[in-house]
């Protein structure tokens, strides 16, 4: 199957989840010398903000720390945001979107959208091929839509306004406290051109996955609803159990190694210097705290193989 090449499998929909006692998305960092306990949130980056009060222990928690690291700084563009020049985002002017694809693969985009919108004016679902967007560009302002419009607001009943991580950005900084990012300029630049919906691929390449997407929607529409009902459960397990694309895929080995695996072995070698200066609320992808029993790679293994306590906030 196509889709099996680049994107998420998951086992089952659920439709009920019962928040457990053990929030297992945030999870307690002590031991191995630190005088304050440090924590780290698994987060899925697009929910909407009022889900920091369905996880419990995390106001006190961002009222305790004394700073905050994510994977990036959205509030400061200056430390580590990759921003697409103008030629990933715009054809050159002689080109339109509709120039890469066949009548027929142009009247399955056409109708796509269609759909998407709600079955709005379809004079301007056809004049989006017109467009002189880069294939990638017009594939993420399509994902950026359905997730919000088909997923987000269906289970947490809003959309979101800004980035969940940019939360708890705002609050320590409203707080005056530090912020800071675990990647660095290269490192990010590096995740964001390898990405799936990523506008720094050859052009051709763009095309073919933006095809894909509007081929495969059905699936993929299905499988993201099913993530986000994953994670309102606040089960690390049950996320886990989320499988990926299959493991002997050689692609989707090299861009997990870099994206999750990679990133986590470095940021565990950051963190405990971070630590050590000030208590810490590190907000990362839910992805990176792994299976806290079996992922080696995982951050919670890799700060445990480091020395120090790692155990899930739970209720007295």
């Amino acid at each position: 199957m196509r889709l099996s090449r680049h994107l998420f499998v998951f086992a089952a929909l659920f439709s009920v989840f019962a928040v457990p006692s053990c929030a297992q998305l945030l999870w307690k960092i002590s031991g191995n010398g630190l005088t304050k306990p440090s924590y780290m949130f698994g987060s899925v980056h697009i929910v909407p903000s009022h889900f920091i009060d369905s996880i419990y222990g995390l106001r006190a928690v961002m009222a305790e720390v004394e700073q905050w690291y994510g994977e990036v700084v959205t509030t400061d563009t200056t430390v580590n945001r990759v921003t697409p020049d103008k030629a990933a985002l715009e054809l050159p002017k002689d080109m339109l979107l509709k120039d890469f694809y066949t009548k027929e693969e142009q009247e399955r985009i056409n109708h796509f959208n269609y759909r998407l919108t709600n079955f709005e004016e379809y004079e301007d679902d056809v004049l989006w091929l017109y467009k002189r967007d880069t294939p990638g560009s017009a594939l993420n302002d399509l994902v950026t839509f359905h997730i919000q419009m088909h997923n987000i607001e269906l289970v947490f009943d809003s959309i979101p306004k800004i980035m969940f991580d940019t939360n708890f950005e705002l609050d320590a900084i409203k707080n005056g406290k530090p912020v800071g990012a675990l990647d660095d300029a290269e490192l990010h630049r590096k995740v964001v051109s390898n990405g799936y919906y990523s506008s720094h691929k050859p052009l051709k390449k763009q095309a073919k996955n933006l095809l894909s997407y509007v081929d495969d929607y059905a699936e993929i529409n299905y499988m993201s609803y099913d993530l986000m009902y994953r994670y309102h459960s606040q089960d690390l397990n049950l996320m886990n159990n989320a499988k990926t694309v299959k493991e002997n895929n050689k692609n989707y080995r090299k861009k997990k190694e870099l994206s999750t695996q990679g990133r986590n072995m470095i940021w565990a070698k950051k963190m405990p210097t971070i630590m050590a200066d000030k208590s810490t609320l590190f907000v990362v992808g839910v992805n990176h705290l792994g299976n806290p029993n079996t992922e080696k790679r995982g951050l919670i293994q890799l700060l445990r193989k480091a020395g120090y306590t790692v155990e899930p906030v739970r209720k007295d």
